[in-house]
C-alpha cells in the first residue's frame, strides 16, 4: 500500500484490537479488508475521515472514532486534497 503507518498494539500481542497510526495522503486509501476475529477503533486527529463500514460510508469529525467489530468489511479513504 505504501501508506506509512504505526502499530501500537503490535507489543501487546492482544488477538482482538487492533491499532494503528495511519496518514492517508490526498486521494489514497487503505485496503478494502476484514479481520475474522479482530476489531479495530479508529480516531480521526486531524481533519474528516471516511470509512467504509460493509454496505455503509461513514464520515466521522476530528477527534470522532468509530469501532468496527470483527468479520466487518472496511475501509479507510481519504477523498479530499490534503493529508
Amino acid at each position: 500500500m505504501m501508506i506509512p503507518n504505526a502499530d501500537f498494539l503490535e507489543c501487546t500481542k492482544s488477538e482482538i484490537l487492533g491499532a494503528r497510526l495511519w496518514r492517508l495522503p490526498p486521494k489514497s486509501a487503505n485496503t478494502l479488508h476484514r479481520h475474522p476475529k479482530m476489531e479495530e477503533f479508529y480516531f480521526v486527529l486531524e481533519g474528516t475521515g471516511k470509512m467504509r463500514i460493509d454496505d455503509q460510508t461513514v464520515t466521522v469529525p476530528k477527534y470522532g472514532g468509530v469501532l468496527v467489530g470483527p468479520t466487518l468489511l472496511r475501509q479507510v479513504f481519504n477523498d479530499t486534497e490534503t493529508d
